[in-house]
């Protein structure tokens, strides 16, 4: 009896200083990483730095001010482009003469509505979100390649930008871009549309809900 007790006590003291070898062999020594983890890791941080520098790049070549932004505006003649997606440019979007949503998700189809008519000799006016978003870089990249337009712009800051500046909202429709209506506002559109002689002419004085 004594006999198997003592056993049985040697063999619990036993396993115990093996488990407290062993952690004390493991906590003494760092998880090592395998070669496909590290290799990972080293792709990660490459892509994020190439990012980082084609953000760095893209803003000295395309970035504007929020002073540029309003000259953009109060100038009317630039076309927007809202890149995010449709639910939030219909819940707002920025107030503007001309502006169109291109959504980065639906960027392959959505801009073939940017025809080489519509964009001939005006500034296109990209954002998106804010800061953190690639959404308008997207797009802006996509029009590169169709028109190496040299005359596009990304405002960065973006929707985030646009509330913090409080700068005029609206939740209306997209704009034609029938080249005659680029920078005119809805209501002049919709006026001239009902004006069976085509003239402009009285269409176009402003009206007092205008920025």
């Amino acid at each position: 009896m004594i006999a198997g007790t003592l056993a049985r006590s040697f063999i619990i003291i036993a396993a115990s200083v093996v488990l407290a070898a062993g952690y004390a062999s493991v906590m003494k020594r760092p998880w090592a990483p395998t070669p496909e983890q590290l290799q990972k890791e080293k792709n990660d941080l490459r892509r994020r730095e190439d990012a980082r520098k084609h953000r760095a790049e893209l803003e000295k070549q395309a970035g504007i001010s929020l002073k540029d932004l309003q000259g953009f505006i109060s100038q009317g003649q630039a076309i927007f482009v809202d890149a995010r997606e449709r639910k939030l440019f219909d819940d707002g979007h920025l107030k503007t003469p001309t502006i169109v949503n291109i959504p980065e998700s639906d960027v392959k189809n959505q801009v073939a509505r940017l025809t080489p008519d519509v964009v001939a000799g005006r500034e296109i006016v990209l954002y998106c979100n804010g800061l953190d978003c690639p959404a308008a870089e997207v797009v802006y990249a996509e029009l590169q390649q169709l028109f190496g337009h040299d005359r596009m712009f990304i405002y960065f800051e973006g929707w985030d930008g646009i509330m913090k500046h409080k700068l005029p909202t609206t939740t209306g429709p997209e704009s034609d871009l029938n080249p005659a209506f680029i920078g005119m506002w809805p209501e002049e559109v919709a006026a001239l549309q009902q004006n069976d002689s085509g003239q402009p002419t009285d269409a176009r004085q402003p009206s007092g809900d205008q920025p």
